[in-house]
């Protein structure tokens, strides 16, 4: 997995992160913006690198929806959905934002990598936007990391895609940290479980296990 891209949050951008949420559903100015104006908005703008991502979903008046993938420099999530969460209100749409990760995409070895969490945002459901990262870089491999840490414990989900994109081709690896309490472990990993379902609860691998095991 990719080294962490920039710091992770502060007071500052927990407030900048609330503001923003915030005005995504508040009202707009140009009421007669239509579903049309969302194709301005590219579903996939992913800058090459290690970066931090929003996953953003656009809204139009009459109720139209898009969802935005956009990683880009910055030092925290909001910082890197300001410009476009900006953008979407001048042309009189609103927004949701589900939460965010980090993409690594790289172009020499052509992969895309999507992982991790926004302090400020949440964890989206990141199978979404490796679903977008795939349509637009169809002979890149995706790579999907969920990581949930609970104390000792990690569980870690890793969705690969093989030679289709289909759900059924993706392959289930589970990891898991070392610990002496075993009913902890497991007890903490089921938690775990819970949190990825709920998160995550279009995945069809995740809502097909109902249990963790451990060798």
């Amino acid at each position: 997995m990719a080294e962490e891209a920039g710091p992770t949050t502060n007071a500052a951008d927990q407030e900048k992160a609330s503001g923003l949420r915030d005005a995504g559903t508040g009202p707009v100015g140009a009421a007669s913006a239509d579903a049309k104006v969302l194709e301005r908005f590219q579903a996939c703008d992913v800058a090459s690198g290690v970066f931090k991502y929003v996953q953003v979903h656009a809204i139009a008046p009459d109720g139209t929806r898009k969802v935005i993938v956009r990683s880009a420099p910055g030092s925290y999530h909001a910082d890197v959905a300001e410009l476009l969460c900006q953008a979407l209100r001048d042309k009189g749409l609103q927004y949701e934002i589900p939460g965010g990760g980090r993409i690594r995409r790289d172009d020499e070895a052509k992969e895309i990598e999507i992982y991790g969490h926004s302090k400020g945002f949440g964890m989206p459901d990141h199978s979404i936007s490796a679903a977008i990262c795939r349509a637009s870089f169809p002979d890149y491999k995706a790579q999907l990391h969920i990581q949930v840490h609970l104390r000792h414990v990690q569980y870690a989900l890793v969705l690969q895609p093989g030679t289709h994109t289909s759900p059924q081709t993706r392959q289930l690896s589970t990891h898991r940290a070392t610990t002496h309490d075993t009913s902890h472990r497991r007890g903490a990993a089921a938690e775990a479980f819970r949190m990825l379902v709920a998160t995550h609860p279009r995945d069809p691998i995740l809502n097909s296990k109902r249990k963790c095991c451990f060798a």
